[in-house]
């Protein structure tokens, strides 16, 4: 039978249904009231939750002064306009500097559901601490204005001229002394964060703040990249190109769930993600589970794809649980799909045939004995697109290779390719890096 792994650049699968979450607003004196936040510009003003700061916002808080609404927090969880915990004419005043793009404070709800503030609009030069926020500076068409940046997951392709920039570290451990030093040796004045579970963004935002520092710290949750494009995309004054971009997610996002809708049960098939990093054994091995708060991938495919995944081995504290080659052996998935750490794509002295074969022998010990690895199914993806702009596009392209009698590859190919195309990113996919592609041959 033949054997064959598809691996394709930049490949991930992040569809994300709906951006809708509970969150717990808590302010400055430590007070916090429960309300459900329901838009996707997650910035005081935005009192009606739609995708803009205007006048309709405007309207829905004169009502409240008025009397002609009861502040619904509910309904209205970004109605106080500057965060005092009151609606005043304060906050049409505020609310007004925002829409003639006045200089002033402008208030948002950030990753670790505390209310932060940045000064509007966006003056000076920006550092970023990892390739995700490269990707957004590129998709936001702000990339010129970056001066500063991490190294992992970068490329002069995706990210054009990123080796004439300043370097902040080799991957997102900036720390708050090197951020206050590209402030004046490069004018930075913004900062956009990695907001991981790891600590670093909050511990450099802490120090910042304590030094007096004026450089601003955007952090906003990445759990759906429509959200944080678009709140960061307003912080910074900037929407126009966030607008294009979430548009065209959202339509594919709803062309993805007609199609999965169509799946009859006998129809569905059985899916695995596994995150694969260099130290990654056969005893030791990462799987997608159905957590307290799930991957959006998960949630998406879980009703119409996916095996119903139980804690394997050890849950972490994240989306992912350890395993071994044994259980997703017994679990037999008829695809899995395969994120790959950039450290395993590594070159060094190693020519491309060399690189190739490893890859090769590697998921072949991971995964040899699957159903999904005798019949070519193992979707092989690099990390670096796996959290970033692109996944949504990409997340299409997945799904043509799963579900080719729903999506067609041609489909899957002009979603894959709109980065480029609608002037998303730089370049053409054809220039991507090879040592970031991996398509291996045909094995008896």
């Amino acid at each position: 039978m033949d054997k064959k792994i598809v691996a394709i650049a930049l490949l991930a699968a992040i569809i994300i249904t709906g951006s809708s979450a509970a969150i717990l607003l808590t302010r400055d004196d430590g007070s916090s009231d429960g309300v459900t936040e329901t838009g996707r510009v997650l910035v005081y003003g935005n009192a009606n939750n739609d995708d803009y700061l205007d006048e309709r916002d405007v309207e829905a808080i004169n009502k409240i002064i008025d009397g002609d609404e009861l502040w619904d927090k509910v309904k209205y969880p970004f109605a106080d306009t500057n965060a005092d915990g009151r609606i005043t004419e304060d906050d049409v005043t505020l609310l007004k500097k925002f829409i003639n793009n006045e200089d002033c404070l402008m208030y948002y709800k950030d990753t670790w559901g505390t209310t932060s503030y940045v000064h509007y609009p966006l003056k000076g030069k920006i550092g970023v601490m990892d390739w995700r926020q490269s990707d957004l500076a590129v998709c936001l068409n702000i990339w010129d204005d970056v001066v500063a940046c991490g190294t992992a997951g970068m490329n002069d392709i995706k990210h054009p001229g990123f080796s004439d920039k300043a370097i902040y570290g080799s991957g997102y451990y900036v720390d708050a002394e090197t951020v206050m030093q590209s402030g004046k040796d490069l004018g930075v004045t913004c900062l956009l964060a990695y907001t991981g579970s790891d600590g670093t963004a909050q511990e450099v935002k802490n120090a910042l703040l304590k030094s007096g520092s004026n450089i601003d710290v955007i952090a906003v949750d990445r759990t759906d990249l429509r959200v944080m494009t678009m709140t960061t995309a307003t912080l910074i004054g900037k929407t126009t190109e966030d607008h294009a971009y979430v548009d065209y997610c959202d339509k594919l996002l709803k062309q993805t769930e007609d199609a999965l809708m169509t799946i009859d049960a006998d129809q569905a098939k059985s899916v695995l993600i596994v995150q694969v990093y260099k130290t990654t054994t056969t005893d030791n091995i990462s799987v997608m589970v159905n957590s307290p708060s799930p991957h959006p991938l998960y949630e998406l495919l879980h009703n119409h794809t996916l095996t119903d995944v139980v804690t394997p081995i050890e849950y972490g504290s994240g989306w992912y649980s350890v395993t071994d080659a044994e259980w997703i052996l017994d679990q037999d998935p008829d695809y899995i799909v395969f994120t790959v750490a950039s450290s395993l794509w590594s070159k060094g002295d190693k020519d491309d045939a060399q690189i190739q074969a490893e890859f090769e022998d590697y998921c072949k010990t991971l995964f040899g004995q699957t159903t999904a690895y005798k019949n070519g199914n193992i979707i092989a993806t690099d990390h670096s697109a796996f959290g970033g702009q692109m996944c949504y596009l990409v997340g299409y392209k997945v799904l043509s290779m799963i579900y080719p009698e729903l999506i067609s590859a041609e489909s899957g190919d002009e979603a894959l390719n709109a980065w480029w195309d609608l002037d998303f990113g730089n370049g053409s996919l054809e220039q991507f890096p090879q040592n970031k592609v991996r398509i291996l041959s045909d094995k008896n």
